[in-house]
């Protein structure tokens, strides 16, 4: 059994003629993974496109939503790292290497 392709800009109205159903499968419903959210829209739509043309244009629509995602993530672990890290560490000392005599043991010394 032969595949059929899919003409051109089927994909592209099959993508966005669901594109509500996909805003709330990904927003809403928590499929952040886009293989499980073409595979169960693919099960529940019927649709003949493939995962690649589904991820380009998730990938187009879902830009900014992603990144801002990312961003807020960013955000929080950058208030973690402030929270960690004392403001200002007193100094302790500023070890000073050229000046330091080399240990001679005892049994050296008796030259």
């Amino acid at each position: 059994m032969t595949k059929k392709k899919m003409k051109v800009g089927e994909a592209v109205i099959e993508f966005y003629a669901s594109l509500d159903l996909i805003k709330e499968y990904y927003e809403q419903k928590g499929y952040r993974k886009i293989t499980l959210l073409h595979r169960a829209l693919k099960d529940k739509l019927n649709w003949k496109m493939g995962y690649d043309t589904f991820r380009y244009h998730f990938n187009k629509e879902f830009k900014d939503i992603k990144s801002s995602h990312s961003l807020k993530k960013e955000k929080i672990e950058l208030n973690i790292k402030e929270k960690d890290t004392p403001e200002k560490e007193p100094i302790i000392a500023y070890p000073s290497f050229s000046k330091v005599k080399r240990f001679v043991p005892y049994f050296e010394k008796q030259s």
